[in-house]
C-alpha cells in the first residue's frame, strides 16, 4: 500500500547491471495525470519478489517449473509467474492447465472483463503457437497492467505492460483479489472502487454515482483495508516497498501517517490480532509472520513460526475471542491458530477439496468467522467449524463472476456479493438462486477494493 503521490516525470531508463538488462518505457494511458512506465528485464527487477527459483517449494514450481522453465537466464516462463501468483493469492493446486494456450479452455472459459488477481490470457498466436499468460495487477479504466515472465530457448526474462483491455484475448477468473470493508461506521460494508489512483465510494449502497471520491497514492501503489485507528470506520492503507501509508481522514492527497516496517517481499495482511479495535500489519516470510500491533513499524512487536511456506494464509476470528487468528490451508486441510503463538495448530480438520475457492466471514452472526467455499456456482459453509460435510450449501450466480464477502445490509451476517462487469448482486437471504438485490457501480475495468 502507498501514499498518494504527485506524478513524476517519464523516466527512460537502461540499467546493466550484472548480467541483467533493465528497460523502461513510458505507457499511454487514458489519464495523462498519472504517468506510469513499462519495464523489461532479462533478470527479474520487472517481478518484484520473485526470482523464478523461490517458487520452489509450491504447486506452482511442481506443475510448471524446473526444466519447463529452464532458460540461459534463469527459470523462466509465464505459466509458472501466472501460477506462482495464484498461489501466494491463495489458490489451492488445481492441478496442471497445461501450456499456456490451454489454460482458457481447461479453467472453463474467460470474459473481456479484467479484475485485480485475474490473468490475462493470449491464444495460439502468442508464444509460436504456446500462448501467452500473465498477471493482472493494476486497472485503470479501459487499460490493465500485465506482469509476466516470459520463456525463451536464448534468453528469458521477465515484464510489466501497461495495455488496452481489448488487446488481451481473454481474462481468466481462477482465484481473483476480493474483499468489502465499512467506511462509514454505519455497520454496513460498503463497496469501494479503485481505478489509477483513484477511489470511489458506495456508501448508499444504491450505485449509480459514487458517494464520494478522492485521489490518493500511485497506480503502483499495493492497496488494503482495515480500520487502523480504531473509530469504526475502515481506512485506505497503501503499501510501496516497506512502506505502509495511511489515509484514515478519509480525504485523499498526503498520507495521515506512514512508517517502514519489513521488507517488501514479505505478504501482508491485515487483522486485529490482539483485540484492540484496530487492525494490524501482519508479515509473513517464508513459515514466519510478523505482527506490528504497537502501530509504528520498525521492529515487529512479536513474531513466531506457523505452518510451512506453502500453505495458503487467511485471517478471521474463528473463536469468537475478538481477536483475528491465522487460518492456513493446505490442500484440503484447515489449520487454525487461535492461541497466538504458532507451532502445532490449535484445531485441525478437513474441509471441501484443493481446487475450491476459500472465503472468509461470519454468515450466522455468531461472532465467529466461518469458511465459505465456492465451486463453479456452489457455495458450501462451514458454521459449525468441525469441517466434513457442509452445514449448508446452495448455487448463486455464474462460475465466472467475481467473489466478495461483506455485510451489505447490516444485519451481523456476512453475504455473499457478486461481481459481473459492473454489476453487483447481493444474496442477503443467504438462500441463494436469485439475486435478493443488484445494481450498476462504476465501470467493468474497475479494481474492487476491500
Amino acid at each position: 500500500m502507498q501514499v498518494r503521490v504527485s506524478p513524476s516525470a517519464t523516466v527512460v531508463a537502461v540499467l546493466l547491471l550484472l548480467a541483467s538488462l533493465v528497460v523502461r518505457t513510458p505507457a499511454a494511458l487514458a489519464d495523462p495525470a498519472v504517468t506510469v512506465t513499462n519495464c523489461k528485464s532479462y533478470a527479474y527487477e520487472c517481478t518484484p519478489g520473485y526470482t523464478g527459483a523461490n517458487a520452489a517449494g509450491g504447486w506452482a514450481w511442481t506443475r510448471y517449473g524446473g526444466s519447463y522453465a529452464t532458460t540461459p537466464t534463469g527459470y523462466h516462463n509465464c505459466t509458472l509467474y501466472a501460477a506462482w501468483r495464484l498461489q501466494k493469492n491463495g489458490l489451492a493446486d488445481p492441478g496442471r492447465w497445461g501450456n499456456a494456450v490451454e489454460w482458457a479452455a481447461n479453467i472453463g472459459g474467460g470474459n473481456h472483463t479484467p479484475a485485480l488477481g485475474s490473468i490475462a490470457w493470449w491464444g495460439s498466436e502468442r508464444g509460436g503457437g504456446r500462448g501467452h499468460v500473465g498477471y493482472v495487477d493494476q486497472i485503470q479504466g479501459s487499460m490493465v497492467r500485465v506482469i509476466a515472465d516470459n520463456y525463451s530457448s536464448t534468453k528469458g526474462y521477465t515484464a510489466y505492460d501497461w495495455m488496452q483491455a481489448g488487446t488481451v484475448d481473454l481474462f481468466l477468473h481462477p482465484h481473483d483479489i476480493s474483499t468489502t470493508s465499512d467506511v462509514n461506521a454505519d455497520g454496513r460494508d460498503d463497496l469501494i472502487l479503485h481505478s489509477g489512483s483513484t477511489f470511489s465510494f458506495d456508501t448508499a449502497h444504491n450505485g449509480a454515482t459514487p458517494d464520494s471520491t478522492y485521489r490518493f497514492g500511485a497506480t503502483t501503489d499495493r492497496v488494503y483495508v482495515g480500520d487502523v485507528d480504531g473509530n469504526g470506520s475502515d481506512d485506505i492503507v497503501l503499501r510501496r516497498g516497506n512502506v505502509f501509508y495511511f489515509d484514515t481522514a478519509h480525504d485523499g492527497g498526503n498520507a495521515d501517517s506512514s512508517y517502514r516496517f519489513g521488507n517488501a517481499s514479505d505478504q501482508v495482511y491485515l487483522g486485529d490480532v490482539n483485540g484492540d479495535g484496530r487492525v494490524d500489519i501482519i508479515l509473513r516470510r517464508g513459515n514466519v509472520f510478523y505482527f506490528d500491533t504497537s502501530h509504528i513499524g520498525g521492529n515487529a512487536d512479536s513474531s513466531y513460526t506457523f505452518g510451512v511456506a506453502a500453505d495458503q494464509v487467511y485471517v478471521g476470528d474463528v473463536n469468537g475471542d475478538g481477536r483475528d487468528d491465522l487460518i492456513l490451508r493446505h490442500g484440503a486441510t484447515f489449520s487454525f491458530d487461535t492461541s497466538h503463538n504458532g507451532g502445532t495448530p490449535d484445531t485441525s480438520y478437513s474441509f471441501g477439496l484443493s481446487s475450491d475457492h476459500v472465503y472468509i466471514g461470519d454468515v450466522d452472526a455468531d461472532g465467529r468467522d466461518d469458511l465459505i467455499l465456492h465451486s463453479g456456482t456452489t457455495f458450501s459453509f462451514d458454521t459449525s467449524h468441525n469441517g466434513g460435510t457442509p452445514d449448508t450449501s446452495y448455487s448463486f450466480g455464474a462460475s465466472s463472476d467475481q467473489v466478495y464477502v461483506g455485510d451489505s445490509n447490516g444485519d451481523g451476517r456476512d453475504d455473499l456479493i457478486l461481481r459481473r462487469g459492473a454489476t453487483f448482486s447481493f444474496d442477503t437471504a443467504h438462500n441463494g438462486g436469485s439475486a435478493d438485490t443488484s445494481y450498476a457501480f462504476g465501470s467493468a475495468g474497475d479494481t474492487v477494493e476491500p
